[in-house]
């Protein structure tokens, strides 16, 4: 309850374990926005203080919406073995995850490293995973 490492990791496998930490890890922005990045649902047993905190709530939400890796996050890992400009500008890129699982996706020759990273996450969704 009071352990914040304990609690961390409890609340990143299930965000409303947080309705059973102390009170001060309910107040806890980090433990809290970490909680709602699992369940939207945990910021009912954050605190008063952070609930009533508008521009706070607003944060932990922003926070939370944008997936981005923390401290002790699980983050799938691909490698881009190729990427190849084609006759027609268009780009081939091939990648690989640590599976061993191989695809190949075709961008227009203004794709970002944002459009890619959006494609290896979709992916990611439906290939294997290793741990």
């Amino acid at each position: 309850r009071a352990d914040r490492q304990v609690v961390l990791q409890a609340v990143r496998q299930n965000g409303c374990v947080l309705r059973r930490a102390s009170v001060e890890l309910c107040a806890d922005r980090e433990v809290v926005l970490e909680a709602v990045r699992q369940d939207e649902f945990a910021m009912v047993y954050a605190s008063r203080e952070l609930q009533d905190d508008t521009d706070g709530v607003r944060e932990i939400f922003e926070a939370a919406a944008s997936h981005l890796a923390l401290a002790g996050s699980r983050a799938p890992v691909f490698t881009v073995q190729d990427v190849v400009v084609q006759e027609s500008g268009t780009l081939e890129v091939v990648a690989h995850n640590l599976a061993g699982d191989s695809t190949t996706e075709v961008f227009l020759a203004q794709a970002t490293l944002e459009d890619v990273a959006r494609w290896l996450a979709e992916w990611h969704g439906r290939s294997r995973t290793v741990f």
